[in-house]
């Protein structure tokens, strides 16, 4: 079954084929994605590979990197994004679909900051205790000591500063 028939009738904004790393990309508001992740997750063609986040500062992306096994052609990856407040971060937990995204999920709390809700709190899992902010969000300024333990960076080279 194709992509665009599986999710025809569905708020989708975009589809794009030949995407690079994946071979279709499906772009949804935040308010459809759990209609459009159901709907691929119902239908046992695609299992779940990863959660990517991307902090661009004017919001956040979400990207769910899903794939389906194919015979003949191996594996046919498709990417669902969506975008997210940068500011008030929520989105809802895909573990009732997905239970290999639970770590994913985690991840995404720990690191930017990103309330996943349906998610149970627990222990920091990378973080160490009494680590304050998220280390993967672009104005997270790294601490010069931590606990006792001297942070230096080196300075970044000209090609990797930030604007």
């Amino acid at each position: 079954m194709k992509l665009q028939d599986l999710l025809k009738g569905h708020k989708v904004r975009n589809i794009e084929t030949k995407c690079i790393g994946v071979n279709d990309a499906v772009s949804v508001t935040v308010e459809h994605l759990m209609d459009v992740l159901s709907t691929m997750s119902q239908s046992k063609l695609y299992s779940y590979e990863t959660i990517v986040a991307r902090d661009t500062t004017a919001d956040i992306e979400i990207t769910y990197i899903l794939c389906q096994h194919i015979q003949e052609s191996g594996l046919y990856r498709v990417a669902v994004r969506t975008s997210i407040e940068r500011y008030a971060p929520k989105l809802p937990s895909i573990m009732h679909l997905w239970l290999a995204a639970q770590t994913d999920e985690y991840e995404i709390t720990e690191l930017l900051g990103i309330d996943v809700v349906g998610l149970e709190p627990i222990q920091s899992r990378l973080l160490p205790e009494g680590w304050v902010g998220y280390p993967l969000r672009k104005d997270y300024v790294f601490p010069e000591n931590f606990e006792g333990i001297e942070h230096r960076r080196l300075p970044l080279r000209k090609e990797h500063r930030r604007p």
